[in-house]
């Protein structure tokens, strides 16, 4: 996308993701659209399409009103198959019915009148709560599993993808900015305290009064929550508006500890390795330091926090985690949660 290029038929059957390794890749590349090269050879895959490109799709391919795949078409067949891993249900298929006709509702309700679900105001497109049998997919009601419990970052680009720019190819979400709010949303994951919770994880809600969107569970105790800030420059920290939500036994990664450095495919080597981890110790939450050289805790008398040392979270912390550029420097809350 960062060429120009686009890969035109993005879809769960083109997104390769091994469940083991975490490993993903994208297959059927021969149909890559390069502008002034290479055209489209197809439009798409039902669920994925574009409704721009739906709603055009029976004029030539000459009329300069067809719309035809491209990066923002892609940017929409993404935006669907994020929604669709994480939620299990499809971001414009509810029970509004356009046509009598199966096939022109099909292209009304994908393309030119495309709808999305869960839109806040216009709430024709609602799926039916009862679709929950053979043939549907799971999580049907939106009210009970809506798309907020995926938390901040992912829910106001889904917002983004399909309330702002369903209709307007320009606004949507790019590759990267997904990208940065999944790994974003990784960091603000809990572990459910009901053994039988069937998700097992979910997204902390940024409150006081944590609680499972899944089986109910509230979270009780001691919750620590890591404010990460970076150095730009000259020792000046900002905010990341990037959050660490600490649970017992969570690794820090080296994209913890500098800006600069970001879990992708170009991630070096010696970066997947874990820096250090959490542990809550005899009712302490500690953080254990196990490569860290220069790490140590700000005030009036600083604390070297050398490799294989440990140290308490306390309220109101500051840790330097480095001292270069794009260094981090975390500010901790200790939250009681009851």
């Amino acid at each position: 996308h960062a060429a120009g290029l686009a890969h035109s038929d993005l879809s769960y059957k083109n997104v390769l993701v091994d469940p083991t390794t975490g490993d993903a890749c994208i297959i059927d590349i021969d149909g890559l659209v390069v502008p002034g090269k290479y055209p489209p050879d197809v439009v798409g895959t039902p669920d994925f399409i574009a409704p721009e490109v739906m709603a055009t799709m029976k004029l030539s391919r000459d009329d300069p009103k067809r719309a035809l795949p491209k990066r923002e078409t892609d940017q929409h067949a993404l935006s669907v198959l994020i929604y669709m891993y994480l939620l299990y249900r499809h971001p414009l298929r509810g029970r509004k019915i356009h046509h009598s006709d199966p096939m022109i509702d099909e292209e009304l309700g994908m393309g030119e009148k495309a709808l999305f679900v869960e839109h806040p105001t216009d709430l024709q497109n609602r799926p039916n709560p009862d679709d929950v049998g053979p043939g549907y997919l799971p999580w049907a009601d939106v009210d009970k599993r809506p798309f907020t419990v995926t938390g901040p970052y992912l829910t106001a680009l889904f917002k983004k993808a399909f309330i702002d720019g369903l209709h307007a190819p320009s606004k949507r979400p790019s590759a990267d900015e997904w990208e940065r709010a999944l790994v974003k949303t990784t960091d603000l994951m809990q572990p459910c305290a009901n053994p039988a919770c069937e998700q097992k994880w979910y997204v902390f809600d940024n409150t006081t009064a944590p609680c499972c969107p899944f089986c109910g569970t509230k979270f009780v105790g001691e919750l620590p929550v890591l404010n990460l800030y970076s150095s730009r420059g000259k020792g000046k920290f900002t905010p990341d508006n990037h959050r660490l939500m600490v649970y017992s036994d969570q690794y820090l990664y080296q994209w913890h500890v500098n800006r600069l450095v970001f879990p992708n495919e170009r991630l070096a080597n010696e970066h997947r390795t874990p820096v250090g981890y959490f542990k809550l110790h005899h009712g302490r939450w500690v953080f254990v330091n196990q490569r860290l050289t220069t790490m140590k805790v700000l005030g009036e008398e600083e604390q070297i926090v050398a490799p294989n040392s440990m140290i308490e979270l306390k309220d109101g912390q500051q840790i330097l985690l480095s001292p270069e550029d794009g260094g981090r420097l975390v500010h901790v809350q200790l939250v009681k949660c009851s």
